[in-house]
Formats: structure tokens, sequence, C-alpha cells
């Protein structure tokens, strides 16, 4: 079966990058992601996966609209150690980089089943390579962040920020290339027949700073759980958390409803979330937290409607709610701002 028959998917903190971003700029992410065929309720963790194609649009779109070329390269660059979950620490944590290397390749799948990372070594050099379908489309921002996030954790990894790294690209050359060479390395290659980053071997003893062996046998075990778990449930999550959202939006949310919604038993939507590691009702409020968050920062909504947005019969109770989530009344955490 093809990439493009089987959905492919990638971890929501894609969105939970691109999102810290735009944070500092005039778009707002909430408002794009519908462009794209993702709810703007969408949670932006590790465990929720989004259609890949999806991801690539967005970027491509962001940087379009801030006329911005370098925004893959620049996102990539700023992931905060750790933000990918599990898959971060089975580099972070291994005895060495070459074992942090065969990690990336082994357990990429958490990130995404959309695409191949393979890792060899050529002469004196490593080599990461990435295998994508043109059935994305133009995928330039995306691969930037791809190279970029590899060189900062690279960087990291054998704790040398003058460690000579070469990036390898599909596209053309950017006219701010400055900024690629600044975050990924001088040695760059642009119009070329593949998408890889380059660097001495010299380094695959190095030890990580962050290598424990108890520790990572546990990262390795829970990485491989994951594996299994993702093969299991493929992207039932994102359905569901849809489903919640737009049954959220016409006022009649329970298991039953979403579960005939998505032609499935209660049952089986129940035992989908237990592998992903939530329930319904957990799913549910975390949606509605995230659009409690979303009415009262980004719009003028006044609170009563918001309480009829989120499905709650009275304003007293999306109140509690909000106490319950913000440690405050949901009109003071939109005086905070």
């Amino acid at each position: 079966m093809g990439k493009a028959d089987r959905n492919p998917q990638i971890t929501a903190t894609a969105l939970l990058f691109i999102n810290m971003y735009l944070e500092t700029t005039h778009l707002n992410l909430r408002e794009l992601l519908p462009r794209v065929g993702i709810s703007a309720d969408i949670t932006m963790e590790p465990q929720v996966m989004v259609p890949l194609r999806s991801v690539i649009s967005l970027y491509e779109i962001a940087a379009k609209k801030l006329n911005d070329e370098t925004l893959g390269v620049v996102i990539g660059s700023m992931a905060p150690i750790g933000a990918p979950g599990v898959f971060d620490y089975t580099a972070l944590s291994a005895p060495t980089l070459d074992i942090a290397l065969k990690n990336w390749v082994r357990f990429h799948q958490m990130i995404s089943d959309g695409f191949c990372l393979n890792y060899e070594i050529d002469g004196e050099e490593c080599v990461l390579e990435w295998e994508f379908s043109d059935y994305y489309g133009p995928d330039a921002q995306f691969m930037g962040l791809a190279e970029s996030f590899v060189a900062s954790r690279l960087r990291h990894l054998v704790q040398d920020e003058t460690i000579s790294i070469t990036g390898i690209f599909q596209h053309p050359q950017p006219e701010r290339v400055n900024i690629y060479k600044k975050l990924i390395g001088e040695k760059l290659y642009f119009d070329e027949p593949k998408y890889q980053v380059r660097f001495p071997k010299y380094f695959l003893e190095f030890k990580p700073p962050g290598s424990e062996p108890n520790l990572y046998t546990l990262i390795e075990q829970a990485a491989l759980a994951e594996i299994e778990n993702r093969e299991n449930r493929s992207d039932d999550l994102f359905r569901i958390t849809q489903e919640i959202s737009n049954a959220i939006k016409k006022g009649k949310v329970s298991v039953n409803i979403v579960a005939a919604e998505m032609g499935m038993s209660t049952r089986s939507l129940q035992r989908s979330l237990e592998v992903s590691g939530t329930t319904f009702s957990q799913l549910t409020d975390d949606i509605r937290k995230s659009m409690a968050r979303r009415y009262l920062l980004e719009t003028e909504t006044p609170i009563n409607e918001i309480a009829f947005l989120l499905g709650y019969s009275e304003p007293s109770v999306f109140s509690r709610a909000g106490k319950a989530w913000f440690g405050v009344a949901p009109k003071d955490y939109r005086k905070q701002g």
C-alpha cells in the first residue's frame, strides 16, 4: 500500500513547535489549522497524531503569509529538549552518539509513519537521509525543520557547537541562506536529489551529556511499547478528538454519540483510548479546556456564550470547570491574558 493510501500521520508536537514560533508574529495558529483540515481545538501533545500532509501544508502556508522562507529551519533550531517526548530521550539518554543515531532510525515512526529515515557511514562521514514522497507537495519548510532539528540535537549530544555539519536539500537555495548557515552549517547544497545531513564519524563514540544506563533501559522499553501501540491504534485518537470537538459544538457529547458517528462500538472506542493512555472523560475535558482557552484569550465572546459553546447547561458549571483548569474563574483568566 502506498503512502498516499495510508494517510500518514505525524505527532502533534509539530503543531506545538510552529505555535511557539507564531506566538511571536501576527499569525494565529488556531485560525490556520482549519485551512489544512485540522481542528482548531486539537491537543498539541506527542501522543496525538495528525495528518502529515496537513502539517506540511500548514508550514508552507505560514511561511508564505509571513514572507519568511526560513521559518522551518528557525523552528527546528528552537525545539526544546524533550519536547518530542520519549523519542527525543532515546537519543539524549543513549550510551553513545552512534546508538543515539540508530535509535532515531529505529524509533522515527514515533514521530511519523510518513517517511523513512536512514543512517549509514560514507567514508569519514556519518549520513542521515530522509526518504520522502512527492505526494506531500512542497516541503521546503518541513524539511528545513527536520534538518535544523537534527543539527541542533547533534550539537547538544556531542557538546560541541563547532561540529562541521553539511545540509543537503532538494529545494532551491533560499535568498536568506545565511540563516541556514547559522543554524545548520556552512556547507549547504540545494537542488539536490536527496535530503541529507552529514557530519564527521569522529564523534560517533561521544557520550551524550544525558547518558545514563538505567534511564536508557526504561526509555528504550517505553519506546518499544509506544511503537507497538502506534501500530495498533493508527489514527483513531485523532479521529476521536475531532468527533468529540464536533459533538461539543453541537451541544451533545457522549461516548455513545461519538462512537456512533465513527461507526464503531462504544467498547471499541474506549479500548482505543485506553491504548492511547486516556479515557473519554479525560479527553473530552482536555478538549473543552483547549477550546475554553482559545475563546477566552483569542476572542471577545461573552462568558455565558462560551459556556453554551462548550456544552455546559449553566454558566456556573463552566465557572467551576474554569477554576479547576486555570486556578481562577474564566472571567479572571481572561483578564490575566
